[in-house]
């Protein structure tokens, strides 16, 4: 989350009370315009992306790592092109680490988001081959997730009307889908499950052959939806958001 202060946007990471939403504490995300957060080690370190200063000049994009119990900075990974922002994130259990970005929000909304992996021990990359595929990143890369045995990413641009798929481990591009208005994907069980088109429609994918399966209609068919979670496994419920 962010809080409007009057020097600006600072970021601000809040914790609620799941059931009454009640303020239990806070602490910083050490960046600007945080915008989406991931626990992992059992709850101990959290993972934040912020997009970064809403004005040239100022602070980078960012991600950062942060022990909750001390709200100490473990991490802090700056974005190297001040074109992109940072969005939405996914994280292996082992590190492996991928972001998702749309342009700044003074830069021209058709010129494209991005991708950037970092399979551990390796360094943080903006994905740019192939060049046409990541031409038609437009607008924003607005979701990912990580199909861990296969090591495969996959990202969702709803203005390029597609879906790639990344090798985490070797940063390198596996295939893209053409399809309408692509936007939520998650993976459940040796799937992605994608949301796309005006109705919101759900499209399983193999994540081993990263072919379409039978499509299912989403629970709310006049709704298209932003994201998808996988809320219990093997037998789940989806809910784009």
């Amino acid at each position: 989350t962010e809080t409007d202060v009057e020097d600006g946007y600072r970021g601000l990471i809040v914790v609620r009370d799941g059931r009454t939403l009640e303020i239990r504490g806070e602490f910083p995300s050490f960046g600007e315009s945080p915008h989406d957060c991931v626990l992992r080690d059992q709850g101990k370190t959290l993972w934040v992306t912020n997009g970064g200063a809403r004005t040239p000049g100022g602070e980078a994009p960012s991600v950062t790592a942060i022990d909750v119990a001390s709200q100490r900075l473990l991490e802090k990974l700056a974005f190297e092109s001040p074109a992109l922002s940072a969005g939405h994130l996914a994280l292996s259990q082992r590190g492996d680490l991928a972001v998702v970005s749309a342009m700044r929000e003074w830069m021209d909304k058709d010129f494209g988001g991005a991708l950037s992996l970092r399979p551990r021990g390796q360094s943080f990359q903006i994905m740019v081959d192939p060049p046409e595929v990541c031409a038609r990143m437009l607008g924003e890369s607005l979701s990912v997730a990580i199909h861990e045995p296969t090591s495969t990413v996959a990202v969702t641009n709803p203005r390029g009307h597609m879906v790639t798929f990344w090798d985490l481990e070797r940063a390198v591009f596996r295939k893209k889908l053409e399809l309408a208005w692509p936007r939520g994907v998650a993976v459940a069980g040796e799937r992605f499950l994608l949301s796309h088109g005006l109705s919101g429609k759900l499209l399983p994918i193999d994540a081993a052959t990263l072919e379409p399966l039978p499509e299912e209609e989403a629970a709310q068919s006049a709704m298209n939806g932003s994201h998808v979670f996988v809320h219990a496994l093997p037998s789940f419920e989806t809910a784009p958001a």
